[in-house]
């Protein structure tokens, strides 16, 4: 009997713990040009018309929807790949503050897709604690999923722990935030040559994205692309940071080019109310940014 309740207070006591990998920061982002790309690491000509871009448009902060080093990603931190494809070509978003939040993509899965935790260690302008992760500006919440695991029915136990995981945040979270923004590698709808997820995340993304979130951005497809909403998430693609790749399918929304670019999303105020405003910004043969498409939403917070 005194085994039995030894183990029921460490399953209660466990239980009651708050999830891991959620960064709290006491900065607000509100008004803060958050920009979103994918897909980025070539180290070539397209990367750093990008990052200029970005550079041009004043980020203050990039988040990476995966695929950060092509082809295979890294085996280390101290890989040459690291300075080629992403040190480099970000090297004056760098040296101005800008800090960068990735999430790992099925090519940065191929080598040794936990590097990126290393790299989180050694840099402390990147953010990538771990595979799936949130970061709490304030009242703003920002999820990394590890789409790459659910896309890929081999990495079942994985799965299975970030939905745990994400059960344990939205519980955690869900009367704080009054806006949810989610990054991930693979989109669930595309107009791209990728086209739409598989059977596999497409289940996983009805349950644990749509309705949950205000947004939900994504790379894996070398385009610009808004996709649309579903149960008042709106789903994004941008994984046009360094290459691209010719629409194959109608967009399920408003706007899809095939062009050099980014998102940038501003997190606004206004009557005790959070809006998003967000604008599709194309890149130029200089790494100037031009506006494509802008739309503004209520966000609602996690649902």
């Amino acid at each position: 009997m005194k085994w039995i309740l030894v183990l029921l207070v460490s399953v209660s006591a466990f239980a009651g713990k708050a999830p891991k990998h959620i960064i709290y920061k006491s900065e607000s982002v509100i008004g803060q040009k958050l920009c979103y790309t994918g897909d980025t690491g070539t180290g070539k000509e397209g990367q750093y018309l990008v990052a200029d871009a970005m550079e041009a448009e004043g980020c203050s902060k990039v988040f990476i929807a995966g695929d950060m080093v092509y082809t295979f990603g890294m085996i280390s931190n101290k890989s040459k790949q690291l300075k080629k494809k992403f040190l480099n070509p970000y090297k004056k978003l760098i040296e101005k503050g800008v800090t960068f939040h990735v999430s790992t993509g099925n090519h940065d899965y191929l080598l040794r897709e936990k590097v990126w935790n290393k790299i989180h260690k050694e840099y402390d302008f990147v953010t990538h604690p771990n595979l799936f992760y949130a970061e709490i500006y304030k009242d703003v919440c920002f999820i990394t999923i590890d789409s790459t695991s659910v896309a890929h029915y081999i990495y079942l136990g994985r799965q299975l722990k970030q939905k745990k995981w994400l059960k344990k945040v939205k519980e955690e979270l869900k009367d704080h935030c009054s806006a949810t923004i989610a990054l991930g590698h693979h989109p669930v709808w595309s107009a791209g040559d990728h086209g739409d997820a598989n059977k596999y995340f497409t289940r996983f993304a009805k349950k644990q994205l749509a309705g949950v979130f205000d947004m939900y951005i994504a790379g894996h497809d070398h385009h610009l692309s808004h996709e649309g909403e579903s149960k008042g998430t709106t789903f994004l693609v941008s994984g046009a940071g360094a290459k691209l790749r010719p629409l194959k399918y109608p967009a399920r929304g408003p706007f899809a080019k095939s062009v050099l670019g980014y998102v940038v999303v501003e997190v606004q105020k206004d009557q005790g109310k959070t809006f998003l405003n967000y604008q599709f910004k194309g890149v130029d043969s200089e790494g100037k940014p031009y506006l494509l498409f802008e739309e503004d939403k209520q966000a609602l917070g996690y649902r």
